[in-house]
C-alpha cells in the first residue's frame, strides 16, 4: 500500500518538475537561441514557397528538393507559424522538446528498469543542453524520438516480425534521419550493438544452443535492415553526394577530460555560472558509477572447488547481464569521443555530441543498477537543486536577451514587405548571430544574411540562376571588403532597401565601417543598438518616418 501511494505521489511529483522546467523558456516572448531566428524566418520562407506566389522572394529563395536530414523542426515550425505568431510557433516547438525529453527518457527507463525510476530524474539537467541554446532544434528532437525508439524496440524485441511492428520501427527510425543524421546513425548502431549484446549473453547462457541463438542473430538483423532500408539509403547517398573534406580539427585529450569532468555538454550561457553546477552533477554521477562497479566486483567470488575455465565462464555469467548493454555503449562512445575529430570541415560539435551521448547512455546503465531508496532519493535532491539554480539563471538570461527582441521586432514594423535587407552584426554577444532573422520571422523578406540557405543539408536554399545583381545604392559588395551578399552579376541589378546594424559599428575600425561612417553621414541608412534605436531611410519610402 506504500509503495503504492508513493508512486502516485512521485508521478504527480515528476509532472510538477517537468512544469517548473519550462519557466526559462516562458520566461520571455521568444525563446532566445543562436540559431532559433534562423529556424522562423526559413520556416516562415517554406510557408511562402509551398503557399504563395510570391515572385519577389521566388527569385532569391528555392525549396531543397533533396530529403536532407534536417527537416523535422522546420516543419513543425512552418505548421504552427501558418497559424499562430512565430513566437507562439517556437513556444510550441520547445515545450514539445521539454515535455517529451524527460517522459520518453522516464518510458525508457521504466522499461529496462520499473523498480529505479527515481534516476529518471537525471534528464532535467540535460533538457537545458548546449545544443538547445544553440538553436539545434533538429537535434534535440532527435533525441526524443531516439529514447521512444530503443524503447519501442526493447519492449518488442522478441517479437518484431509482425508487418504493423516493422512499419511503426521503420516510421520511428525515419522520423529520425530526417530530424538529425548524427543521432539516426548513432541509433542504429546501438540497435545493432544491443542484438550483438543480446546473442553473447544468450550464447554464454547456453553454449548448447548455438544454431537456434545464430537463426535469431539472423531474425533480429533481418528486422532492423528492413525498417531502415530507406533511411540508410538515404543516408548514404547524402553523404556520397557531398565533397569530402580533408581537414580534421582534433581537441586535445587534456580538454576532453576537462569537458568530461565539468559536464561541458550541459554549459551552455556563462561557462563560469554555470560550471559550479554541472561539476556537481558529475561528482554525483561519479559516485553512482563506483558505488555500482563496487557491487559488480562483489560479484566476482565464486564458491566451490571448481576448474579454472569453469570460473571463468561462471564470473561472466554472473557480473554480465543484458542491462551492462548500456555501459558497453558508453564506453564506446568514450572511446569515439577520445579518437574522432571535432570538426571535419562540414559538422562540428561532434566531441560534444558524443560526450552528451556518453553520459546520457551512462545514466540509463546506472538506473538498471541496485541502489538503496535513500541514496537514490538524495541523488535526486541534488540533481534537481542543480538543475533549478541553471533554470533560475538560465531565466535571467532569457529575459535580458528579449529585450533585444523587441527592439528588432520594432524595427521590423517600419520595413515594408518583400524589402531587401542587408544585417550587419557589431555586437560582442555570440548568441545574437542571427538575431536579424527575428526581422522576418512574421513577414516576407529578404535577409541576405541567411546562413541556412548557404548550407546544403536545409529545407531552403538561395536561388543561385535568378537571384539578382544586388548593389547597395550605386555599389556593389566589392566597394565594402569585410561584408559578402549574395548576387548574380549576369542578372537584372536590385537595389538593397536597409541596412540594418545591430551593435555599435562606430566601436570599430576597418575600412568597411569607415565606409558605413560616411554613408551614415551622406545617405539614409537603418541603424539598431542595443542601447537605443535609430532608423534612417535608405531611400524615401512613403509612411516611413525617421526615429530616434
Amino acid at each position: 500500500m506504500r509503495v503504492k501511494i508513493f508512486s502516485t505521489i512521485e508521478k504527480y511529483f515528476f509532472l510538477i518538475v517537468t512544469i517548473l522546467n519550462l519557466i526559462p523558456v516562458l520566461s520571455g516572448k521568444f525563446f532566445t537561441t543562436l540559431d532559433g531566428a534562423a529556424h522562423l524566418y526559413n520556416s516562415n520562407l517554406i510557408n511562402i514557397l509551398l503557399f504563395e506566389n510570391n515572385i519577389d522572394l521566388q527569385n532569391f529563395f528555392v525549396l531543397n528538393h533533396e530529403p536532407v536530414p534536417n527537416w523535422t523542426g522546420h516543419f513543425i515550425l512552418s505548421f504552427f507559424n501558418y497559424f499562430f505568431p512565430a513566437f507562439i510557433a517556437e513556444k510550441i516547438l520547445v515545450l514539445l522538446y521539454l515535455i517529451g525529453l524527460p517522459y520518453s527518457f522516464r518510458r525508457l527507463i521504466k522499461t529496462i528498469s520499473p523498480d529505479n525510476y527515481l534516476l529518471s530524474y537525471f534528464i532535467f539537467p540535460f533538457s537545458y543542453s548546449l545544443f538547445f541554446f544553440l538553436g539545434f532544434y533538429n537535434f534535440s528532437i532527435a533525441l526524443i524520438i531516439f529514447f521512444i525508439t530503443l524503447n519501442y524496440w526493447i519492449k518488442n524485441e522478441e517479437n518484431h516480425q509482425s508487418k504493423k511492428k516493422i512499419f511503426i520501427l521503420s516510421s520511428l527510425i525515419v522520423f529520425t534521419y530526417f530530424s538529425h543524421v548524427f543521432v539516426f546513425v548513432l541509433l542504429i548502431f546501438l540497435l545493432g550493438f544491443r542484438i550483438l549484446i543480446k546473442i553473447f549473453i544468450e550464447l554464454l547462457q547456453n553454449v548448447n544452443k548455438v544454431k537456434k541463438i545464430i537463426t535469431g542473430l539472423l531474425k533480429r538483423f533481418s528486422v532492423l535492415l528492413i525498417s531502415s532500408l530507406i533511411p540508410l539509403i538515404l543516408c548514404c547517398y547524402y553523404f556520397i553526394s557531398r565533397p569530402t573534406f580533408q581537414y580534421n580539427e582534433y581537441v586535445s585529450n587534456k580538454e576532453l577530460i576537462e569537458s568530461i569532468i565539468n559536464l561541458r555538454p550541459i554549459i551552455a550561457l556563462d561557462f563560469s555560472k554555470e560550471v559550479v553546477f554541472s561539476k556537481i552533477l558529475f561528482y554525483v554521477i561519479t559516485s553512482l558509477f563506483i558505488i555500482a562497479v563496487y557491487n559488480k566486483i562483489g560479484l566476482l567470488k565464486c564458491q566451490g572447488d571448481i576448474n579454472f575455465k569453469t570460473k571463468i565462464l561462471t564470473v561472466f555469467r554472473r557480473i554480465i547481464t543484458v542491462s551492462d548493454y548500456w555501459l558497453f555503449s558508453a564506453i564506446f562512445i568514450l572511446f569515439l569521443y577520445f579518437t574522432v575529430p571535432d570538426y571535419d570541415g562540414s559538422a562540428g560539435f561532434i566531441t560534444l555530441r558524443l560526450g552528451l551521448f556518453f553520459f546520457l547512455l551512462l545514466i540509463i546503465w546506472l538506473t538498471t543498477q541496485q541502489f538503496s531508496q535513500w541514496l537514490s532519493i538524495l541523488a535526486v535532491v541534488v540533481v534537481l537543486y542543480c538543475n533549478f539554480k541553471l533554470d533560475m539563471y538560465y531565466s535571467s538570461s532569457v529575459k535580458e536577451l528579449n529585450k533585444i527582441v523587441a527592439e528588432v521586432s520594432k524595427v521590423s514594423e517600419y520595413i515594408l514587405p518583400n524589402s531587401i535587407v542587408l544585417p550587419l552584426n557589431y555586437s560582442d554577444n555570440w548568441l545574437v548571430k542571427h538575431f536579424s532573422n527575428y526581422l522576418g520571422a512574421d513577414k516576407p523578406m529578404i535577409i541576405l544574411e541567411n546562413y541556412e540557405c548557404s548550407k546544403d543539408y536545409f529545407p531552403v536554399k538561395w536561388n543561385e540562376k535568378r537571384i539578382p545583381n544586388l548593389l547597395l545604392g550605386s555599389e556593389d559588395y566589392n566597394t565594402y571588403p569585410c561584408i559578402q551578399w549574395m548576387a548574380n552579376s549576369n542578372n537584372p541589378s536590385k537595389t538593397i532597401d536597409y541596412v540594418f546594424i545591430l551593435g555599435n559599428i562606430y566601436i570599430k575600425s576597418d575600412t568597411c565601417c569607415e565606409a558605413f561612417e560616411q554613408n551614415i553621414s551622406n545617405n539614409y541608412i537603418l541603424i539598431f543598438k542595443t542601447d537605443n534605436c535609430k532608423l534612417y531611410r535608405i531611400k524615401p519610402i512613403s509612411g516611413l518616418v525617421d526615429k530616434s
